[in-house]
């Protein structure tokens, strides 16, 4: 167990997850990483509404890509959005978008980060960014779209990360005509968001914002995709369907592992942690590190968990185990273990007619 190293008091979270097979309205806000024409790019804006957004800091006719991801996320339910521009006639691409990347990083509650380049190199970054964030106790998705399903598996390969999603096909916003696969990636984002339920199936969710894409995917592309975590989009008779919701996380050390392949995995790791943080962060306002403390620390974790599990986030667990470091008699602390529920995603039905 690696215990972050820092003088500042606080609750802190140390995870690793396993998998059990063995190998083989938004509480929460989003942020953009993305070009425009207007708009300094070493400012984060704040916007609250889409009518800001376009009113105040960008010109709707000169930015139509950003004003587009914007209008996506705020009518799916996001209450607030930062935005990191980029210079449309940027000479540097990677570098500004890992400036733009790194003004973001310190934002609390961000829970979404959308990116709209399709550069590999780029999308890569997203997801060190995202990860970098998560690290530091600001947990985050990465959501990029790639329009070429050849290149969009090929950026997950390199990728490889849980904290980043990768969207294909393109499609046009509702009413409009140009497709963009950060348009897919935008739409499905403020969706999660709006959610606001890690335990929700989104195997399935339909993007009522975007027009169904003109050319549909091949079988074969679709069972490619999804083996090397991208996530697919289909036409449908309901408009455009999500048809699995995954992570770029594929791989670990070189083998197929798909403990994080499912985006409802890293989603609920992360509402448990977060909450579990936040409960005891009120205690240590005059907590001694007793036994009596201690006690009460495990009671209160148990209750929490117990919470999980009956809401059908999670499986089973195992009763705290609370103590004191040995090294530091100031720092308490809290081992659990616990087992995700995952959603459903096929029913095989094994049938013996008789005629």
């Amino acid at each position: 167990m690696a215990i972050i190293n820092t003088q500042r008091p606080g609750v802190y979270t140390d995870y690793t997850v396993s998998s059990i097979m063995g190998r083989g309205g938004s509480t929460k806000f989003a942020a953009v990483a993305a070009k425009a024409a207007s708009g300094k790019d070493s400012e984060v804006f704040v916007c609250d509404s889409y009518a800001q957004a376009v009113g105040r800091y960008f010109t709707d006719t000169e930015n139509a890509n950003i004003c587009t991801i914007l209008k996506l996320l705020f009518s799916s339910g996001v209450g607030r959005v930062y935005c990191a521009a980029v210079s449309a006639a940027t000479q540097d691409e990677l570098n500004d978008y890992l400036t733009a990347l790194a003004l973001l990083e310190p934002i609390d509650n961000i829970g979404a980060i959308i990116c709209d380049s399709e550069n590999p190199q780029v999308v890569a970054a997203a997801a060190k960014s995202a990860a970098k964030s998560s690290q530091s106790l600001r947990e985050r998705i990465a959501y990029c779209g790639i329009a070429d399903t050849a290149a969009a598996i090929s950026t997950a390969n390199a990728a490889n990360s849980e904290r980043l999603v990768i969207c294909s096909p393109a499609a046009a916003a509702k009413g409009g005509t140009k497709q963009r696969a950060c348009y897919t990636a935008a739409a499905f984002a403020g969706r999660v968001l709006a959610l606001s339920d890690a335990g929700y199936n989104l195997n399935g969710l339909v993007l009522d914002l975007l027009e169904p894409p003109q050319a549909p995917l091949s079988n074969e592309q679709v069972e490619a995709m999804l083996l090397n975590g991208v996530t697919a989009f289909e036409k449908t008779d309901s408009g455009i369907e999500c048809i699995k919701a995954v992570t770029t996380k594929t791989k670990n050390d070189g083998i197929y592992d798909s403990t994080f392949l499912s985006l409802n995995t890293i989603l609920t790791v992360d509402e448990v942690v977060v909450s579990l943080r936040r409960s005891l962060k009120q205690r240590l306002q005059g907590a001694k590190n007793n036994e009596q403390t201690r006690l009460s620390i495990a009671s209160q974790l148990a209750v929490e968990l117990e919470g999980f599990k009956q809401s059908g986030l999670l499986s089973s667990y195992e009763l705290p185990k609370v103590y004191r470091d040995s090294t530091d008699p100031s720092v308490c602390i809290a081992e659990l273990s616990f087992e995700i529920s995952c959603v459903v995603n096929q029913i095989h039905i094994i049938a013996q007619i008789q005629v």
